[in-house]
């Protein structure tokens, strides 16, 4: 059995005012959310059902792109990304992964944006993952970048569902 509340006036716990409830969530729309909001949210997995892979020692694309136009123009991106990649390497020699932002790396990038992994075995997995933020008023297409360390090295960046994600937030202020 279904309940219904009806009510003229709400009055706070000290009695000292009222709680005005005039239809406000009623057709509520992300202009109307208070700082803080997030007004949306994108995320991508597995855009190809095949690796990537590169001997290269300059950072190579993904093949993973993320691409959404702000809602408002002082909005927080949040990025966050994880993945799992591995090489074929000799002992010693790692790779790299930085994240881009429109075919560049983002503001405070390094070699070790994402980090670096060394590997003492042929294919151990590693790890990567990363927080980043940005504003801006136009679209703007984020994509992982991997490099190897050394040219005898093969690098595989792993486009498995399981083992990746790439989201970006956007947060009213």
């Amino acid at each position: 059995m279904a309940s219904k509340l009806k009510t003229d006036i709400l009055e706070t716990v000290s009695g000292s005012g009222t709680i005005a409830l005039t239809n406000q969530l009623s057709g509520m729309t992300d202009a109307s959310m208070p700082s803080g909001s997030v007004v949306q949210v994108k995320q991508t997995y597995n855009p190809s059902a095949s690796n990537t892979a590169s001997t290269s020692t300059s950072f190579v694309a993904s093949g993973i792109q993320l691409v959404i136009t702000p809602k408002y123009a002082n909005s927080l991106l949040l990025v966050q990304f994880n993945t799992t990649m591995t090489q074929k390497t000799v002992n010693g020699n790692g790779m790299y992964a930085q994240m881009w932002m429109n075919g560049s790396v983002m503001a405070g990038g390094s070699e070790y944006h994402l980090g670096y992994k060394e590997l003492q075995s042929d294919y151990s997995p590693m790890i990567f993952s990363g927080q980043y933020t940005a504003t801006s008023t136009s679209t703007l297409t984020f994509e992982p970048h991997f490099r190897s360390s050394n040219t005898n090295n093969l690098a595989i960046f792993l486009h498995v569902r399981s083992s990746y994600g790439l989201t970006v937030t956007e947060i009213k202020q």
